[in-house]
């Protein structure tokens, strides 16, 4: 209620009609329009309803504005919750890596690359994803729609993580052996064609790992137009 000033000038303009021309349908002078508009005055209950009816939108609308901006709203103070829950996971992952190589120096253990490999690319893709949607809610950008191509790529994250989390909880284990000084050695099994594209892709993922905004990137871009509006409703 408190924008009821910047509803009414949307409204207004939505409508086409100037200050001057909403003045005459409502009988009143354009200072009050523009008092209205401006914040320094508010029509009453009865002008309210008129004003309302010269828009051609219910009272509710003069107050709390066009339903389609209100979902716009909610969905940016949405986005900045995410963003603040994705600042916290970029500073603990900035706190925690230092540490890593500590202990990976100290006592021969891979926590660093494992923690660079596993965290670093979904943190590139969550950074990816905010910012199309930001895009899409303050710049008004919209997916594409190039189905075949979201297909593919979703195939291609599917085979990434194919790739790489079997790889990664593997040595995540002998890891956990090794801090436990167990005795059993473990090494990760030569399967023809897939161990080599696991360990390729284990490598883009610890050298490359901007990919995984780019992989987000291109994932949202080639979604369809109901994607970009589960944006501004989920």
């Amino acid at each position: 209620m408190q924008d009821i000033c910047k509803n009414i000038k949307l409204l207004r303009m939505r409508q086409g009609l100037t200050q001057d021309a909403l003045a005459e349908a409502l009988y009143v002078t354009r200072q009050s329009i523009s008092n209205w508009e401006n914040g320094v005055s508010r029509p009453d209950v009865e002008m309210l309803l008129k004003l309302a009816a010269a828009l051609s939108v219910d009272a509710n609308t003069v107050l709390y504005g066009p339903p389609e901006l209100i979902a716009q709203q909610k969905a940016q103070r949405r986005w900045l919750l995410r963003a603040g829950v994705f600042a916290a996971a970029v500073a603990g992952y900035a706190l925690l890596y230092p540490w890593a190589l500590q202990v990976q120096a100290r006592y021969s253990l891979l926590w660093a690359y494992l923690l660079r490999v596993g965290a670093l690319p979904l943190l590139w893709f969550g950074g990816g994803l905010l910012l199309m949607q930001a895009l899409q809610l303050w710049a008004g950008l919209q997916p594409l729609g190039l189905l075949r191509a979201r297909r593919a790529v979703n195939a291609l994250l599917l085979l990434i993580a194919a790739l790489i989390v079997p790889m990664l909880l593997f040595y995540l284990i002998g890891t956990l052996q090794a801090l436990g000084k167990s005795s059993v050695s473990l090494s990760f099994p030569s399967i023809p064609l897939y161990t080599p594209a696991a360990v390729a892709a284990f490598a883009a993922a610890f050298h490359m790992p901007y990919l995984g905004g780019l992989l987000a990137i291109a994932r949202w871009l080639t979604g369809g137009r109901d994607d970009g509006d589960a944006a501004k409703t989920a």
